[in-house]
């Protein structure tokens, strides 16, 4: 099973903090077409004219090509700005 842990703003926008999903493994790209296929609000939260981050195990990808495994835990982070 692959876990996803939806952080800060997305966890509020699409109302759900973490689940686990049915996974046969795939790039980041098609995990999140795989997710916004959901409809909405997913289309539009995961949308990539958005900008947020995806970590797989604890590290971000800068590449959606990237393959996550079927038993990965996968974060999605938005950006995060301060002072």
């Amino acid at each position: 099973m692959l876990t996803i842990n939806y952080m800060a703003k997305l966890r509020e926008e699409l109302d759900c903090s973490t689940e686990q999903i049915e996974w046969q493994g795939g790039t980041v790209d098609e995990l999140l077409n795989f997710l916004r296929e959901r409809g909405e609000p997913w289309q539009s939260t995961l949308s990539s004219a958005n900008i947020y981050k995806v970590a797989i195990n604890s590290e971000i990808i800068h590449d959606n090509s990237v393959e996550v495994a079927a038993n990965a835990v996968v974060a999605l982070l938005p950006p995060v700005t301060g002072g």
